[in-house]
């Protein structure tokens, strides 16, 4: 409670209606906030897809991942020490522009290692493991923060499995290619060796 309220409470039965007005102030700002950081989210992830798309077919698909994982590392070692809107907006807008890269670099990089015979399945299995993580990672993150009293640990833990996939990153490398003849090029071949 505020002052005004903490000051009003006992001298007289009315009370509650600054409380109650000064409540649902704060409680209406945090709601506009919520929903600026939604479509910020939104907004940089869709930036995010266009940009990777762009720096993977210059860089390469697995260089652009690398990127991708070493900046959300980056940002999940500052994220405890954000203490200004602003700076939880430009730690917002790298985790949406992220997010938004593996997206689009996900299922391109699954149709480079696999080809786009069996993407489907292929890209299926890869973001049923980003579901998982995504339904495992929140409740961990959870409950290392009622074991911790913060959060700060589980950013930690978080900047070091990207650390991680960063570094797989540098010892992934797609198939080697077979070529396959179909018959029709076969027949043609031939035809041009008579």
């Amino acid at each position: 409670m505020d002052r005004v309220c903490l000051r009003s409470y006992g001298r007289t039965n009315d009370y509650r209606a600054p409380c109650q007005d000064r409540f649902r102030s704060i409680k209406q700002n945090t709601i506009q906030t919520g929903f600026l950081f939604v479509a910020l989210l939104a907004i940089f992830n869709a930036g995010g897809r266009l940009i990777a798309g762009a720096v993977s077919d210059y860089l390469g698909r697995m260089k652009t991942i690398l990127l991708v994982c070493i900046s959300q590392a980056i940002i999940m070692f500052l994220f405890p020490n954000f203490s200004t809107i602003a700076a939880f907006i430009v730690g917002s807008a790298i985790v949406g522009i992220s997010y938004g890269a593996c997206l689009s670099l996900f299922p391109a990089t699954a149709a480079d290692h696999w080809g786009t015979k069996n993407l489907g399945l292929n890209y299926g299995i890869l973001f049923t493991a980003w579901g998982l993580g995504g339904v495992l990672g929140p409740i961990l993150a959870g409950n290392v923060a009622d074991a911790t009293g913060s959060y700060g640990m589980a950013y930690t833990i978080s900047a070091a499995l990207m650390i991680l996939a960063a570094i797989l990153t540098l010892f992934t490398k797609a198939p080697e290619k077979e070529l396959v003849i179909e018959p029709l090029q076969v027949r043609a071949l031939e035809a041009e060796a008579d």
